[in-house]
């Protein structure tokens, strides 16, 4: 007597799977897109931060005044010479909220800020908030 007994699965075993795949799939897609925002502001706010590092440090190894300007679109930093060493621009959907920092933050050739005060760098889901300190040139990012 022979079995006809090969194994496999079902055409509705098959359809279950496809349907739980689909729907998670399906789901998944939707929170991408603020995801990749998120990550965005995240990269770009690390950058910004190395950035006014590399500044203080251009400022004190040069032995020369740096400057960060920060405009709509893009940010530059521009030795006292009138050199522009660095400029990047911003994401589409991030942009500079100016609190008291005013558009520009100076190092003078020690490293120190001359300008200190707030400024936020929003998106549409995240702000963060820059804070440049007087004396020492200290600065930090925190979210707000």
């Amino acid at each position: 007597m022979l079995k006809n007994n090969s194994g496999g699965y079902t055409l509705t075993e098959i359809l279950m799977v496809l349907s739980i795949f689909l729907l998670i799939v399906s789901l998944s897609i939707n929170l991408y897109p603020p995801y990749i925002e998120r990550m965005e502001i995240k990269q770009f706010v690390k950058q910004f931060g190395d950035d006014l590092f590399y500044a203080q440090q251009y400022a004190i190894s040069h032995e020369q005044q740096t400057t960060v300007y920060m405009y709509s679109d893009n940010y530059k930093v521009s030795s006292s010479s009138g050199d522009y060493t660095l400029q990047r621009t911003l994401p589409s959907h991030i942009t500079f909220k100016n609190r008291t920092l005013g558009e520009r933050i100076i190092f003078n050739s020690v490293g120190t800020a001359i300008t200190a005060g707030i400024m936020h760098v929003q998106s549409k889901h995240e702000t963060y908030k820059l804070t440049v300190y007087i004396g020492k040139g200290r600065f930090k990012f925190e979210k707000v």
